[in-house]
């Protein structure tokens, strides 16, 4: 018996003496009489036990019979060397890492780095969700395969929700298409059906929108700073992203215009969401005059490359969306503009009804209540002109109804 190496293994409190001691573990090798070593790792009371167990165990055994056991399992470690279907899922993860630097290229082709991380949830619900994920090989993914594991399985309500199911569809699908991509799955005959999820009864499509006159009401009681953060959310549609990674060279006092170019997402500056989100937005001199009013409460004279909305610490990096959304909260509660919702436990909780987001509704509301083109509201607002999705989710429909009384002939 030789000692090869010895390490530090537990730490342990000796309340006497008032200090860390350590229990030492030995790594050793056992040189047997039938010319093959043995090594492991024990700690040094249980040595000359040890040292009995495997000098009876390997007593009649032959250095043969030894070596055709260490050939037997070098095989089974042949079997996970092969392309497997998680190590696709790993290579193409490393990818689409790649693509958010891609985003910040003039020709803004990447995703967003909340893309990125919204996918790993996906990747984690199927690792919990199908049986034997991870021994399903490269080699096994058939129409047959795709269609019994992953779309029926999808499909199942039991599982997984029906939107969540589409979502996790549409990353395996991706996940499949990059491995034919780049030859790691061989069968390119693969169809990827349009994973229907039937009519939704939820009322997804009915987001809460403040009134004119709520809105007013809301602006009244918010304290300055968010009521001017507010005010130029309701005056320009703009995201919160989009609103904090202003700078005040951003702002064109001589066309009255704010000029959007890049948004925060994930606390990182990136570009903007869509291909309409680089665009010129016309304000009022009201709304420029109430910019300068707050640029002179901020102590001192800001440069062009300073953020309009900087962090509240006093650094020069911008503030986060969660401060105007409390003070928005914060005053929704008081005035009573509350929405009753479950939480993750099921419990029925209270919180207001407007947040930062709703006023971006309002403002396409108010534009279409007035109306302007939906292609220029679309272009105002950075949204992508193939869709309805502003038709649809950002516009109250029952605001844009006539008042009591009223006719069409009115």
């Amino acid at each position: 018996m030789k000692i090869i190496f010895k390490k530090p293994f537990k730490k342990n409190y000796d309340s006497v003496n008032k200090r860390y001691s350590y229990r030492i573990r030995f790594t050793v090798k056992f040189n047997l009489k039938n010319q093959f070593d043995k090594e492991t790792t024990c700690s040094e009371n249980k040595l000359p036990h040890i040292e009995k167990i495997i000098s009876d165990k390997y007593k009649n055994s032959k250095l043969e019979q030894f070596q055709f056991n260490a050939s037997q399992k070098q095989k089974n470690k042949k079997v996970y060397s092969e392309k497997m279907f998680f190590d696709l899922v790993r290579i193409y993860r490393e990818y689409r890492k790649q693509q958010i630097d891609k985003r910040n290229l003039p020709d803004g082709m990447g995703i967003l780095s909340i893309t990125y991380k919204t996918e790993y949830f996906h990747m984690k619900r199927i690792h919990q969700k199908i049986k034997n994920f991870n021994f399903i090989k490269c080699d096994d993914i058939t129409p047959e395969f795709f269609y019994k594991n992953f779309l029926e399985e999808f499909r199942n309500s039991a599982k997984f929700h029906i939107s969540k199911g589409k979502k996790c569809y549409d990353f395996i699908k991706n996940v499949i298409s990059y491995g034919m991509k780049i030859g790691w799955i061989k069968r390119h005959d693969i169809v990827f059906e349009k994973f229907i999820i039937g009519r939704v009864t939820k009322n997804n499509n009915i987001l809460p929108t403040p009134t004119k006159d709520e809105v007013e009401n809301i602006l009244k009681h918010l304290p300055f700073r968010s009521f001017v953060i507010t005010t130029v959310l309701v005056e320009t549609g703009l995201r919160i992203g989009e609103l904090n990674a202003l700078f005040w060279s951003h702002l064109d006092k001589k066309n009255k215009l704010l000029l959007v170019s890049q948004a925060i997402s994930d606390k990182q500056i990136e570009g903007t969401k869509t291909e309409n989100g680089n665009r010129d937005i016309p304000i009022n001199q009201e709304l420029i005059l109430l910019l300068e009013k707050y640029k002179r409460t901020l102590g001192k004279i800001p440069k062009a490359n300073d953020f309009i909305f900087p962090h509240q610490n006093g650094s020069s990096n911008p503030d986060k969306k969660e401060t105007n959304y409390n003070q928005l909260m914060s005053v929704c509660k008081k005035l009573g503009y509350i929405k009753k919702s479950k939480n993750r436990k099921g419990q029925i909780i209270y919180s207001g009804k407007y947040g930062n987001h709703a006023m971006r509704r309002f403002f396409r509301t108010q534009c279409v209540a007035k109306g302007i083109d939906n292609l220029a509201i679309d272009y105002i607002m950075g949204q992508s002109s193939r869709g309805s999705i502003g038709e649809r989710r950002y516009t109250d429909r029952k605001q844009l109804m006539p008042q009591k009384g009223m006719t069409y002939k009115s």
